[in-house]
């Protein structure tokens, strides 16, 4: 890494707790290392982040709005800041303050308020000729009573700058709104209420740069969120150099969103639903990479490391990315419907052998507690990867990997 004092800095805000956060900030900081930059990850107090990453760290109180701004000020002492990148959903719209606040390019805090703020994000998008689902302010129980009889059940009701399904509710009838209801009546203007939209769910995660998109992708959840998360496995096949025309549809959409919400530089990963008869519902969309199993998902479909790309990319104006290849992939959390204390988990040699494994990683092992799965979060057991020649091979190495993969708790 550089070692002169006037060499640039990039800031990286952190804030993971998990083995696959550091593995999104390893890719960070070796492409700051690789643009001979400076890495400088921020994070908040308590959080590890290991010396032999090789960057400079430093940490601040999360309680306090200026310790933030004082531990960057400090930790890029008189060196140049070329970019300030959040990890991070939660990090998005400090950063875009950071930016304003030292001079940086990037999104801005106006930028950001619509790719975290729900209902500004919703009402933009429906200015921009996507559909989008009906929604109301959950003013009164009597509010959203009204909506229901307007638009039908379910519902959704999630906070307006909610993440990974947290907190989230798929409401089904009269009589489960009515149980929901004083359990987020006090903050009920932290939440939003959507009509419940059916349909195929899809993401699009892409890489701008000066107003150019330099990667773009479609993916298919393998199962509805809000429909399968706790009940099943869940995950997502990337539609590598598909020519569908409805996944070109997707790409369009996604590109009046990133120059709708005028995003020139940077990295989206935005959701949309497709309806049975052709019609396109928009989601949301984010300002930040794809998380989850997500992470992984493109080193099988492309040989990229999404995070590595992104951030180099974004920093580096003479890098240019080029897949390596082009094929199907999915990438699944491992799943059981279990909690408790592990007594036997299928070992990861196991499912390496099965066809089309490209990669397994598990996170736990016998003796260790499973929790409940927490949002689209999982339970941290594990992640695979399957890649094969066709999206229906895919398909079928997936539904292998699921019947063979198996924990016992006590």
């Amino acid at each position: 890494m550089p070692s002169n004092t006037t060499t640039a800095a990039v800031v990286i805000l952190f804030r993971g707790t998990k083995e696959r956060h550091l593995e999104i900030l390893t890719q960070a900081v070796q492409a700051v290392i690789d643009s001979q930059l400076v890495p400088v990850c921020i994070a908040p107090e308590n959080t590890f982040i290991p010396e032999e990453l090789g960057a400079e760290r430093a940490f601040y109180r999360s309680a306090s709005r200026d310790s933030l701004t004082d531990a960057v000020q400090q930790a890029v002492a008189d060196r140049p800041i070329r970019r300030i990148v959040a990890l991070d959903e939660k990090d998005v719209q400090p950063a875009a303050q950071l930016r304003g606040v030292f001079g940086i390019p990037g999104i801005t805090s106006r930028q950001s308020v619509y790719f975290r703020d729900k209902n500004a994000m919703a009402a933009r998008s429906a200015e921009l000729g996507l559909n989008v689902a009906a929604s109301c302010q959950p003013h009164t129980l009597a509010t959203v009573e009204e909506f229901a009889a307007q638009v039908g059940y379910p519902l959704v009701v999630k906070p307006y700058d909610g993440v990974s399904c947290i907190n989230t509710y798929k409401v089904s009838d009269a009589a489960e709104l009515r149980q929901l209801w004083p359990s987020i009546e006090e903050q009920r203007h932290d939440y939003r209420v959507e009509g419940f939209v059916h349909g195929r769910q899809f993401h699009v995660d892409a890489i701008t740069r000066d107003g150019a998109v330099v990667f773009e992708s479609v993916s298919e959840y393998t199962a509805t969120i809000l429909d399968n998360h706790g009940h099943g496995p869940l995950g997502s096949i990337a539609h590598a150099d598909t020519d569908d025309p409805q996944h070109l549809a997707l790409l369009r959409q996604n590109r009046t969103l990133l120059e709708g919400f005028d995003l020139t530089t940077g990295i989206t990963h935005a959701e949309f639903y497709l309806q049975d008869n052709g019609e396109i519902v928009f989601g949301e969309i984010a300002a930040r990479m794809a998380g989850a199993w997500n992470t992984m998902i493109y080193a099988g479909a492309y040989g990229m490391q999404l995070a590595y790309t992104w951030v180099r990319t974004e920093i580096d104006p003479d890098y240019r990315w080029k897949p390596e290849t082009r094929r199907p992939a999915a990438a699944e959390f491992l799943w059981t419907d279990s909690t408790g204390t592990i007594e036997f988990i299928t070992p990861a040699e196991t499912l390496e052998a099965l066809p089309g494994v490209f990669d397994v990683q598990l996170w736990k092992k016998t003796g260790d507690l499973i929790h409940a799965n927490e949002g689209t979060r999982g339970q941290d057991i594990g992640r695979i990867l399957i890649t094969g020649s066709s999206v229906d091979e895919v398909k079928e190495y997936t539904g292998k990997v699921r019947n063979t993969f198996r924990v016992t708790t006590r």
